[in-house]
């Protein structure tokens, strides 16, 4: 049995890019009922080799620390999980000539925190707080980051736990309900612990402040819960070629195989913190690593996380012409620094090290947007086919276009019953008179005007810029 279980670990995991990470020749089949079970020791005595393989072993650590690992360790088998700086502070001072002054303590602390020992972060907020068992805060979040058969038996809380993973969406009060269970409630015994564990899973991003909500930031009433929601992405949700005339889309392409789950909601986290989540029928567009955010009134961001890629689309109601170069530069700029301070934050948090500067090599970035020739000039015959497709609105598009009203009075006498030939004498007279006669222009005029005709001078542009660059090959 032991032989097929490597044999097949070995063939599903050979082309995978941490394969080397699994040691195969180091599985052991334990049984929970014989505690002489020879396995037992032989797996003992394997976790020690590999501590000892560890970076961290054998490196010098001041002797004053040691009567302050040793206090730690007590407390934790005391079942005591999170303490506050205060409180170490006082046993700190227990040790006397050996007690630690403020400047070792927080190096203490740092180091402590790097090989995992405890959680401490000494950020505003949070450093008034250890996790000196870390397990702890594991616990903590299975009250609510669960599957549903380990839901609590109470109809009340399963409902809390049920609407969370529907709509991604958790009250403060219900959290804290769910917190009031006996198996929770023994890791965070007060409120201000409470507090604590709720201001790190937020630094963490594992509960999000919604953007834009009406709340206390301070003391916000809902949370966003991304790494909960199980809800799939509608079926047209990336159908870009339906909304090509409208999008521009940005491809990050990390350097690795896959996304990890942990980087994947921490990228979905940052976006969510930065533009608030768009609502479809009273719901929030918030899926399985994937969402759609409000950047203004007439732009919308998609983003989706598919294998090594993030996938951002920025969409406008209208067409392209009417995203803002200054907006659309914006939330390029916000989108990258999101990305690298997740993967900077994830590097750090397994212990890799890696300068801020070093992170751009860590993804490439593509922008991709529809190959048109906005700057071309039309001809008279592209006018007047045009004018087939444009709506009874000669005033007002000659207007837009720049002419006089003299000039569409004496076009409206020239043509009293033709409207086709109405409106390709006024399309003749902008680009006779105007400085600036560009396809570009014409669509902006024929979007102010909402009367037809973007589409045409869309699929014109195109076939410009495809005729253009067979010219040139």
């Amino acid at each position: 049995m032991k032989e097929n279980f490597t044999r097949d670990v070995t063939q599903m995991f050979s082309t995978h890019e941490n394969s080397n990470h699994i040691f195969l020749d180091t599985v052991y089949f334990i049984t929970g009922i014989d505690e002489n079970d020879s396995e037992i020791q032989r797996m003992t005595d394997q976790v020690v080799m590999f501590a000892m393989k560890q970076s961290s072993w054998g490196q010098r650590r001041p002797m004053q620390w040691v009567p302050l690992e040793l206090q730690l360790s007590n407390m934790r088998m005391k079942n005591i999980n999170i303490v506050t700086r205060e409180d170490l502070r006082t046993v700190n001072m227990l040790n006397d000539d050996l007690a630690l002054n403020e400047s070792q303590l927080e190096d203490f602390l740092l180091v402590q925190h790097s090989l995992g020992k405890l959680m401490y972060y000494n950020l505003p907020g949070l450093d008034k707080h250890i996790i000196i068992h870390p397990p702890a805060l594991v616990n903590i979040l299975r009250s609510f980051v669960t599957d549903e058969r380990f839901f609590p038996a109470d109809q009340c809380l399963t409902s809390i736990l049920q609407t969370m993973t529907t709509t991604g969406k958790i009250y403060k009060k219900d959290l804290l309900k769910l917190w009031q269970q006996d198996t929770v409630h023994r890791y965070m015994p007060d409120d201000i612990i409470k507090e604590f564990v709720i201001q790190l899973l937020i630094h963490l991003d594992i509960l999000i402040i919604p953007k834009g909500a009406k709340q206390n930031s301070f003391n916000p009433d809902v949370y966003i819960v991304p790494c909960t929601i199980k809800a799939t992405r509608p079926s047209n949700f990336n159908l870009i070629d339906s909304m090509e005339v409208r999008t521009i889309c940005l491809r990050y392409t990390l350097a690795r195989h896959s996304i990890p789950t942990a980087l994947a909601y921490k990228i979905l986290g940052t976006a969510i913190n930065a533009w608030p989540l768009k609502y479809e029928f009273q719901k929030p567009c918030l899926y399985h690593k994937a969402s759609v955010l409000s950047v203004s009134e007439d732009n919308e961001l998609r983003i989706w996380i598919e294998d090594n890629r993030v996938i951002v689309c920025m969409v406008n109601q209208n067409s392209l012409l009417s995203i803002s170069p200054d907006i659309a530069a914006s939330v390029q700029e916000c989108l990258t620094r999101n990305i690298e301070s997740s993967l900077l934050f994830h590097c750090k948090s397994f212990g890799r090290k890696i300068t801020p500067t070093k992170v751009v090599d860590l993804y490439t970035i593509e922008a991709e947007i529809e190959d048109i020739n906005l700057q071309a000039i039309p001809s008279d015959q592209h006018l007047k086919e045009l004018s087939n497709q444009i709506g009874n609105c000669p005033l007002q598009l000659g207007i837009e276009l720049g002419l006089s009203f003299t000039e569409v009075d004496q076009s409206l006498f020239s043509f009293p019953k033709d409207l086709s030939g109405l409106v390709e004498d006024i399309l003749k007279k902008w680009k006779r008179n105007s400085k600036v006669k560009t396809i570009h222009s014409l669509m902006l005029a024929l979007e102010r005007v909402n009367a037809g005709g973007i589409r045409y001078l869309h699929d014109l542009s195109k076939s410009l810029a495809d005729a253009n660059h067979a010219n040139i090959t």
